[in-house]
């Protein structure tokens, strides 16, 4: 295979692979197929980072729970936290009646006690 010279590129028939410009083998330059990925990859970027928000917020409600917030569970039930463990609270709905749950079904605090 003969050597390239800076001075001979120009004279390389078209199509040569590894030069600047040159189709890659799907028959496009590689930022045509990149401007072709971005669409699909923008909204994947978006949902992650939202997912990724949505789960700190989380976090940090359940890191705040003390004993006398009132809270409402993902499954609506409206109650008082009794008391808390480090995986579970005790929600009280109606006096005397203290009832069992993860603290992930904490959906949100509506006062603080």
């Amino acid at each position: 295979m003969p050597t390239i010279f800076a001075d001979t590129l120009g004279a390389l028939p078209p199509g040569v692979p590894g030069l600047p410009g040159s189709p890659t083998a799907s028959g496009g330059p590689w930022w045509q197929q990149l401007t072709l990925l971005l669409p699909l990859a923008i909204p994947l970027l978006l949902g992650l980072a939202f997912r990724l928000h949505k789960k700190r917020r989380a976090r940090e409600l359940h890191r705040r729970l003390r004993p006398g917030h009132r809270v409402v569970t993902h499954g609506g039930l409206h109650g008082v936290i009794a008391h808390l463990d480090e995986s579970v609270v005790g929600l009280e709905a109606t006096p005397g009646v203290v009832q069992v749950y993860d603290r992930a079904a904490i959906a949100r605090v509506l006062s603080l006690g």
